[in-house]
């Protein structure tokens, strides 16, 4: 049975027994078996799933609230010079250009590793596991930087809504004002299509603000300042 989690009207979270996050009770839980895939480690080790780009954002402004920074989103989903993530002061969702910029620094490499195709012992991709690893399991397909599963695992939102790149030299791009739909990058452990999925510079447009399922996550971010 799936139940939508609503709050401010609009879905934050799916809770499925195939998703990370259940609730009993008045109670929200990490399911025990998600995909039957643990590799013996407990599953707050893995990535969150089953939550909406509405639920990362919530999280990202909660956060802000806990640590005594400005919320940037409240509500607000548009991006402009007076709602601009770049200025921001809290914790918020990365453009797809600071995302990629990290997963690809400092060179032109096709995946964060380098420039040759996946392998089970780099990233969690192709099905090779079955379901989530816990965050950190490939610290060989991590970049330059060393930021863990860039790659593989989850799937994870941008703040940016869905666009096609153009030619134009843009700095600190932030998209479109406003849209539908948002981006999303880095692949996921079920994917079976082709390796360019995990590469640095692939990313899907149109991924509905209400979705969510097993092989989307996110990560956040904060302007340092």
């Amino acid at each position: 049975v799936e139940n939508d989690v609503v709050m401010n009207g609009n879905v934050i979270l799916h809770i499925n027994q195939e998703y990370m996050i259940g609730f009993v009770g008045n109670e929200f839980l990490l399911n025990e078996v998600y995909y039957g895939v643990y590799h013996g480690q407990a599953s707050d080790n893995h990535p969150v799933t089953g939550v909406t780009f509405y639920g990362a954002i919530e999280y990202c402004d909660w956060l802000s609230a806990i640590t005594g920074l400005e919320p940037f989103y409240n509500g607000n989903l548009d991006n402009n010079e007076f709602h601009n993530p770049y200025l921001s002061n809290g914790y918020r969702l990365p453009t797809s250009a600071e995302w990629e910029y990290a997963d690809q620094y400092n060179d032109h490499r096709i995946y964060p590793w380098g420039d040759f195709g996946p392998l089970p012992e780099i990233v969690n991709a192709h099905q090779w596991y079955g379901g989530t690893t816990p965050v950190g399991s490939f610290p060989d397909g991590s970049g330059l930087l060393g930021i863990m599963d860039m790659a593989g695992n989850v799937w994870e939102y941008c703040n940016d809504w869905s666009y096609d790149y153009t030619t134009d030299s843009v700095i600190d791009p932030i998209g479109p004002e406003f849209g539908t739909s948002k981006i999303y990058k880095g692949g996921s452990w079920l994917n079976t299509q082709g390796n360019y999925m995990y590469s640095c510079s692939f990313r899907v447009i149109g991924s509905p603000i209400s979705f969510a399922d097993a092989t989307h996550g996110f990560r956040i971010c904060k302007t340092i300042r």
